[in-house]
């Protein structure tokens, strides 16, 4: 459902039912289990070993993105071409330097180019023929420091086979699968070097988690796709859809979603799928090969994918997909003896802490469902039984004890939105004198659905708690997860959870520590 405030909706899902109806479904939902808040805190805890990962709040570059810097990058590197004296250069794909001559790309970075029989040297083919020297330059976020003496030149590389044996490459229109190559350098190129996710423990697996996506791609869709600007080669000798390194951050989505909205052969094995359902961020032409990654426990990458394909850049309900590369693993192992594999489970992300978050506060509140009531009015009029789509309703939430609400859906796909309170202006105080009104409007959010249903939690948490403070979302994004935030340490994850830790480990006995949770069903029709 929406919420409707002075005559302005914002997409905010809904749930609702009648208790009785309500209370046995979600007894019939499986939950995760659930952990305290000392437990999340230890998982999500880092030592920061490395320069850690900022996790910011989101700014205009890469579709969406920000100018970033190649420190929280490692082993990113710019892919392309030079001419034979190097005099000129272009980049137009991106990648990871795995050692110090072994970078990983996307296959289709090759299309267009050739390899050497005899010296296995690969060379960009321009539509008159020249042939330019494919080259990489790695951990630079400015590509004006672009040098051919600093350039490692491509001498040889390696790409997947299809099942009938065609190489990736041959087939450009075959794109969805096996989008990985593997390419040898002339020189030893300096780390840091990148991290690979080595198993799907390591992925991403919950709607929402969030990511991370760099390049040096277009900015903007409909942006150029070369600039000329002058570099260490000299003035307007050097091309790429974007001078500096750009990153986004965007929410993990899962495959049903992806396939209906981009293809529908996408595999869960073979594919990441990454973006945001208003769009707005994502990775563009000139990202190809370049990094998605996740955040470890202290801060620091793991790449989980390689950029892809998709459909536009930032278009809405059209993500981004990205070559699944912990599939990959025994094929890069084989031939890279030495990259570096992670394979525990990344900590909670977005979406993902925020459900953690939600589903260990009501465990904190179970058993309290009669210190709760409400009512869903229509024109003044009780509502009872299933919601009509395309219609405004009212609900009125009560508290038998003093408190701030917070309201939120689960939807039947499993993922968690913050409904209540939403918007900065929502006051969260509530208790026996002083319910809350709460206006939405009923909505089927899935194309060409005949009906939507979930479950609609309330729960009271003490006055101490701001909730605002907790578990908004960013303005810019509108998006339903825990406020990203900017730190200078590993700990940024956790910094999240450490102001209502203490909430967590309470006991529900009665006063200030008091916490109340309810879950009732609901179906929304056409």
């Amino acid at each position: 459902m929406k919420r409707l405030i002075a005559g302005t909706s914002i997409i905010s899902a809904l749930s609702f039912a009648v208790l009785a109806a309500s209370q046995a479904h979600a007894q019939d939902t499986p939950t995760e289990t659930s952990a305290t808040g000392s437990e999340i805190i230890g998982e999500i805890g880092g030592s920061a070993q490395c320069k850690p990962r900022p996790l910011r709040d989101y700014a205009e570059k890469m579709v969406g993105g920000d100018v970033t810097t190649a420190e929280l990058w490692p082993g990113i590197v710019a892919l392309g071409a030079q001419t034979e004296t190097g005099s000129h250069a272009y980049y137009n794909c991106g990648g990871v330097l795995l050692n110090a001559r072994t970078v990983l790309t996307a296959a289709h970075c090759l299309n267009g180019s050739e390899q050497d029989p005899n010296t296995r040297a690969w060379s960009a083919v321009s539509n008159d023929g020249a042939k330019w020297p494919m080259i990489v330059i790695s951990n630079s976020d400015d590509l004006a420091n672009d040098d051919p003496e600093v350039a490692a030149r491509v001498i040889d590389g390696e790409v997947i086979s299809e099942p009938d044996g065609r190489a990736y490459r041959v087939d450009p229109d075959a794109r969805q699968f096996n989008d990985i190559a593997l390419l040898k350098l002339d020189r030893d190129l300096p780390g840091p070097y990148a991290r690979l996710s080595g198993s799907l423990d390591a992925d991403p697996a919950i709607e929402g988690h969030l990511l991370w996506a760099a390049g040096f791609g277009k900015t903007e869709e409909h942006g150029k796709a070369f600039s000329w600007f002058s570099s260490r080669r000299g003035e307007f000798r050097t091309s790429a859809p974007a001078q500096v390194l750009s990153d986004a951050i965007l929410q993990f989505k899962p495959r049903n979603q992806c396939a209906q909205s981009i293809d529908p052969s996408i595999s869960d094995t073979m594919h990441i799928c990454a973006g945001w359902d208003e769009g707005g961020h994502d990775s563009c032409q000139g990202d190809s090969g370049g990094p998605l990654t996740v955040l470890d426990g202290d801060g620091c990458p793991v790449v989980v994918g390689l950029t892809s394909f998709g459909i536009g850049c930032g278009q809405p309900g059209k993500y981004g997909v990205y070559t699944r590369v912990s599939q990959y693993r025994d094929w890069i192992e084989a031939r890279v003896s030495d990259a570096k594999f992670v394979t525990a489970a990344p900590p909670a992300a977005g979406q993902e802490a925020f459900k953690r978050m939600v589903d260990a506060v009501l465990d904190a509140g179970a058993g309290s469902q009669n210190q709760l009531s409400f009512q869903m009015t229509q024109n003044d009029r009780p509502v009872d039984g299933d919601l009509k789509a395309g219609t405004s309703y009212e609900l009125q939430v009560r508290s038998a004890f003093e408190g701030n609400l917070m309201v939120v859906d689960q939807n039947e796909s499993g993922f968690y939105d913050l409904v209540y309170p939403y918007f900065e202006y929502d006051d969260a105080a509530i208790g026996p004198d002083k319910s809350v009104a709460i206006p939405l409007y009923a909505q089927i959010n899935q194309a060409g659905a005949l009906r939507e249903s979930g479950d609609l939690t309330f729960v009271v948490l003490p006055k101490s708690v701001n909730i605002r403070e907790v578990f908004l979302a960013p303005a810019k994004t509108g998006t339903k997860s825990l406020r990203p935030k900017p730190a200078d340490s590993g700990q940024q994850l956790s910094d999240e959870f450490k102001r209502i830790s203490t909430l967590l480990d309470l006991e529900t006995s009665n006063g200030d520590d008091q916490i109340a949770s309810s879950a009732f069903g609901y179906t929304i029709v056409r």
